[in-house]
């Protein structure tokens, strides 16, 4: 029977010498316009079955007949100048924006919207800026946009559009379960370092999932994400030229004459330094969700700490077991498992038919690896620091825990070198070991090359749930290693 090839998805191979080969695709640009996103209640009956794919801020250009406001109508997902993807990476940056002055700040304000208990000085502060603009809008332009109206062509259309089209509207009051649910996807993403509107946490994906988790929207709700800026009106600014943006959907969502509630939190990010998250709604009624309005232990942490320590016994489930069995063989045999096993795959692509050669030609037996407790734990501690996330890779943001090499040492003593693979997608232990082994894509084969390292005498094998991609399997490998 043909076999499938098993590919290795993206991550990073971290050899003996603790070189890496990278498999990253390409970098994230930064979002300078940040992320607009306006989801539509399903169930109202005025929704228009096309997307907003228009050019001008102030109207709607598609085929069917609608207002301004029907802005609630329609969703938008716009990455800076993408194609609606938010992991796409090549977004417009419009580097024509000038940097407002962080020292204006609020300068004409000269009524505060009614302050919240649960907001930061920084979240009021974009509050009111935000309601500065929304019952002021030609005010706005006058005293604050008319500084920036040359900076770029987006700028100068929103200077105009506030001047002259805008209508004043209601100010947005500062509703606590929009700010859980901003401040949740705050904690989320900011230790990531990630852009975007979704998490991998189940009941938290969508911005709306995570709204309902704290109470019970209606009519219409959006959200904003700004990074990179630290003053309420930095932020508001970015958002508001939303630069690179085609139909402006931020500025649409700050406009909205419908929304009358809104979340904000403002947070770290770990790389672009600051993040501020911005929920809206038509109408929200707080603490009617799956959570409670306080964010009790029903809500779900956004950065689950491993808890796994030097006193965490050694339990391997069978599947542990079964893969430190499939890799000794390997190493104990490897034109055997050629024969018995790669036989099987080396039809399905020029790196397993490599892979096939390599083990039945010119691979020598070497000893078997033998488990060790502090290397199972380093690689348990991984999988239960990434699994949750949904991410790839070998790093953590967790200090003294970055690297495979700091997690290794935290469990014990490390000499001549350590290793560490890890498998994504796969739940038998063939297939995880095979998968290392074609290592499909991977130009030094690093992973293959961990596995057959006659040097390696230490292993440890930890596998467990990946929130993005089923399963993951982390395997540590030193030379000599003593536990803790």
């Amino acid at each position: 029977m043909k076999r499938q090839a098993l590919k290795i998805l993206c991550f990073v191979c971290i050899s003996f010498s603790l070189s890496s080969c990278l498999l990253f695709g390409g970098a994230q640009r930064y979002p300078d316009g940040g992320y607009g996103y306006t989801y539509t209640d399903p169930y109202q009956t005025n929704t228009s079955s096309n997307q907003n794919t228009g050019t001008s801020s102030s109207q709607n250009t598609n085929s069917t007949d609608q207002s301004d406001s029907s802005f609630w109508d329609n969703l938008f997902w716009q990455y800076f100048g993408g194609n609606g993807n938010s992991n796409s990476g090549n977004g417009n940056n419009g580097g024509n924006y000038i940097q407002p002055n962080p020292v204006a700040d609020n300068s004409n304000n000269s009524m505060q919207s009614q302050s919240s208990a649960f907001l930061s000085k920084l979240e009021q502060a974009v509050l009111d800026e935000l309601n500065l603009v929304r019952r002021d809008p030609q005010n706005y332009a006058k005293q604050v946009m008319y500084t920036y109206r040359n900076s770029s062509p987006a700028a100068n259309e929103c200077y105009n559009e506030l001047l002259y089209s805008t209508k004043k509207m209601g100010e947005l009051s500062a509703e606590k379960g929009l700010y859980l649910a901003a401040k949740w996807f705050v904690d989320y993403q900011g230790p990531r370092g990630e852009v975007g509107h979704e998490s991998q946490v189940a009941g938290y994906i969508q911005p709306w999932d995570r709204m309902n988790q704290f109470g019970t929207w209606s009519s219409g709700c959006a959200e904003n994400i700004s990074y990179g800026y630290n003053t309420a009106r930095e932020i508001v600014l970015q958002l508001l030229i939303d630069d690179g943006v085609t139909n402006r959907g931020h500025r649409r969502a700050i406009l909205n004459e419908n929304a009358t509630k809104v979340g904000i939190a403002c947070g770290s990010h770990a790389k672009y330094r600051y993040l501020c998250v911005m929920d809206f709604a038509v109408a929200y009624t707080s603490g009617s969700g799956n959570a409670s309005s306080g964010g009790s232990t029903g809500t779900p942490n956004p950065n689950p700490t491993p808890t796994v320590t030097s006193q965490t016994p050694l339990t391997m489930t069978q599947l542990e077991v079964d893969i430190l069995a499939e890799i000794n063989w390997v190493r104990r045999n490897p034109s055997n498992y050629a024969a018995q096993v790669m036989k099987q795959y080396r039809s399905t692509s020029a790196a397993a038919e490599e892979c096939y050669n390599e083990l039945l030609h010119a691979t020598k037996k070497m000893g078997e690896l033998s488990m060790e407790k502090g290397l199972y734990l380093a690689a348990k501690w991984f999988v239960d620091y990434q699994g949750p996330r949904g991410e790839v890779g070998h790093e953590s943001r967790t200090a003294g825990y970055v690297l495979p090499q700091d997690r290794i040492s935290q469990f014990g003593t490390w000499s001549g070198g350590c290793a560490e693979n890890i498998s994504y997608g796969c739940k038998t232990a063939r297939e995880i070991v095979v998968q290392l082994l074609i290592d499909e894509g991977v130009a030094d084969r690093g992973h293959r090359k961990n596995i057959l390292n006659p040097n390696a005498t230490k292993v440890g094998i930890a596998f467990g749930n990946h929130a993005k991609y089923g399963y993951l399997s982390v395997m540590d490998f030193a030379y000599r290693y003593t536990s803790k």
